[in-house]
């Protein structure tokens, strides 16, 4: 009875690591678009708005920008925003080792600038 016991607690302990072994290697199916260069927005200097502009980013399977959506909208900021974000370089996500197409949200944070001067 101790032998059965021992065996089937190693055949246990095998299965758990055969399960999780099995998931870990699901978790990296997918891997998610890499940001390779980005360009911060300026500052529109007609504008006297602050807060944070989200962006969602479409970029397909070649790392090209295929779309840009507004998730948050700050009228005078936006256009900035997406006119930066358009200058972005980005690796494709991949699912099993090849590139797809998939979306990214993008914040850009924007605050008020003090010139002091004559």
């Amino acid at each position: 009875m101790r032998n059965l016991t021992a065996v089937l607690a190693v055949m246990l302990l095998a299965a758990g690591a055969l399960v999780a072994q099995q998931r870990e290697e699901e978790k990296s199916r997918y891997t998610p678009i890499e940001i390779i260069s980005a360009v911060p927005a300026d500052y529109p200097y007609n504008s006297i708005a602050e807060g944070t502009v989200i962006l969602e980013v479409r970029v397909d399977q070649w790392g090209d920008i295929e779309d840009v959506g507004v998730l948050r909208d700050i009228k005078s900021l936006t256009e900035p925003a997406k006119k930066a974000v358009k200058k972005w370089k980005f690796k494709p996500a991949s699912f099993d080792g090849k590139p797809v197409t998939s979306t990214i949200a993008v914040a850009f944070n924007f605050r008020t600038q003090v010139v002091v001067g004559y």
